[in-house]
């Protein structure tokens, strides 16, 4: 396990209690979580909630094997049964089963795998993002921007051709990824 925390503790007792002491490494703080990933064979994601599934969109990003639920906006991301493989939320029989049917085919999951890396790759770079982002703001009705600020007057002519944006970017330690971001936003 990469990374490290206020539970570590309670989680080596855990490890220790089940007997897996053996079994399961904890890596601590690590710098290069995606050489980690690209290493793995699979990688699991048994979320019950995801606003924005930055982990998954990153695993999917390398060309890992995915296996996940169909949580929040998950199955906006993965395609089930074409780049990876979705149980259901919350049922740990699912789960299993999906993760048994995963293991029982590595290569057919690392073609999925492949697909999910095309499919990031080409449908959630940041560039593309941003130009998504940017689209559906020029599409709003010009009115509806105005309405949600009634305290603010009404933008003169020239705003109004330029709404202005706020971008709110949550990071920690991406120099490169927030460079390149930034870059995008600025074309």
């Amino acid at each position: 396990l990469a990374g490290d925390g206020p539970d570590r503790a309670g989680l080596e007792r855990e490890i220790a209690r089940r007997g897996l002491d053996g079994r399961i490494r904890l890596l601590g703080h690590r710098e290069d979580t995606e050489a980690l990933a690209i290493a793995a064979d699979l990688f699991v994601f048994p979320t019950l909630y995801e606003g924005s599934p930055f982990a998954l969109l990153e695993a999917m990003r390398v060309g890992l094997p995915v296996v996940t639920t169909d949580a929040s906006g998950i199955l906006e991301v993965v395609r089930p049964g074409q780049d990876g493989l979705v149980a259901r939320a919350g049922d740990v029989a699912s789960l299993r089963d999906t993760l048994l049917d995963a293991l029982a085919s590595p290569d057919r999951m690392r073609e999925r795998g492949e697909s999910a890396r095309h499919r990031v790759l080409t449908e959630f770079s940041a560039e593309t993002m941003a130009q998504r982002t940017l689209a559906i703001l020029e599409a709003a009705p010009r009115a509806s921007i105005t309405a949600a600020v009634p305290h603010r007057p009404h933008p003169a002519a020239s705003e109004r051709s330029n709404p202005r944006v706020s971008i709110v970017i949550c990071t920690y330690r991406r120099e490169e990824s927030l460079a390149e971001t930034l870059d995008s936003l600025g074309e």
